[in-house]
């Protein structure tokens, strides 16, 4: 048997098998409605950490927008930390039973009508894991919740704050046409 045959077979093969994977893979998309919905999501059912190459999430199949078929291999997530932040603010019990929010230096202010000063209320003290994300490619589904990626985790991800598994669609050209918009679930 020829070698160079064969390697060019093989070769043709697993590029055909690779690029399927990459960039493009849903071809061309045209928007032509308002609030078209493109991707889809999932909640993270337990918490994942960097270092694991599994995710756990409410439910892997993660069909909607424009995908029609369940999850598969070479699709793109996004893992993505939505709350955990710590922010500057002072609740406090009121007379009449109820409680308002208010700054924490607030108390600080002399005089019966203080000026409240808004840049500093809401300030955010410690971010912690809020707004960590990254990308993965997806290797296998297991089950209704599992996913297996192709990389190990960078960063940890925490399900009672949030966290949040987008289905990235893969287009070649995106046309968004006059008076049409996108939106999310």
């Amino acid at each position: 048997m020829n070698w160079n045959k064969l390697f060019a077979i093989f070769y043709i093969i697993t590029l055909v098998y690779w690029s399927s994977a990459q960039r493009g893979l849903l071809g061309d998309y045209t928007v032509s409605s308002e609030d078209e919905i493109l991707n889809t999501f999932s909640a993270l059912s337990n918490n994942a950490f960097s270092g694991e190459n599994t995710i756990n999430v409410t439910d892997n199949s993660l069909t909607g927008g424009v995908f029609l078929n369940e999850l598969q291999e070479g699709d793109l997530i996004l893992i993505y930390q939505v709350q955990g932040v710590s922010v500057d603010v002072n609740t406090t019990a009121i007379g009449w039973g109820g409680v308002y929010t208010a700054q924490n230096n607030w108390q600080d202010f002399e005089g019966s009508n203080p000026e409240w000063d808004i840049t500093e209320y809401g300030a955010v003290l410690d971010y912690q894991s809020a707004g960590l994300y990254e990308y993965a490619e997806v290797v296998s589904t297991n089950g209704t919740q599992e996913i297996v990626l192709n990389c190990v985790l960078k960063n940890d991800y925490n399900a009672s704050q949030h966290a949040q598994i987008v289905r990235v669609p893969r287009f070649e050209n995106l046309i968004i046409e006059n008076n049409a918009s996108i939106s999310t679930l």
